[in-house]
């Protein structure tokens, strides 16, 4: 099942390239945060982790996709199911990403 969103979140590790073929695509994930109120006034935060996928013949972007920077996605998300060890259900979200956006980018720290 596939539909398609517009996701805004943090950038959880720097993203890679890879090469296949004549394209590239960059591999990153992203982190977003839901808040909430229950029924009975407690405040909950739900966290989503997206493993995102962007296919571009250039890969310049790649370089301002840091863990901790603040992206806009629109693509289309596919939920993959399957049982884990103990017999629980485990859920992996993928988004193929079509559109980019810089909100925020996170300089990276000075490697000493």
């Amino acid at each position: 099942m596939y539909f398609k969103t517009t996701v805004l979140g943090n950038i959880g590790k720097d993203a890679i390239v890879s090469q296949h073929g004549e394209n590239s695509v960059i591999n990153f994930s992203l982190c977003v945060n839901n808040n909430y109120t229950d029924s009975k006034g407690g405040k909950h935060e739900k966290t989503i982790w997206l493993d995102c996928s962007l296919w571009r013949q250039s890969t310049t972007i790649a370089k301002f996709l840091t863990a901790g920077s603040m992206v806009l996605c629109d693509g289309l998300v596919d939920a993959r199911t399957w049982q884990g060890q103990g017999g629980e259900t485990k859920v992996q979200l993928t988004l193929k990403v079509d559109e980019i956006e810089l909100i925020t980018v996170k300089k990276p720290e000075p490697k000493q």
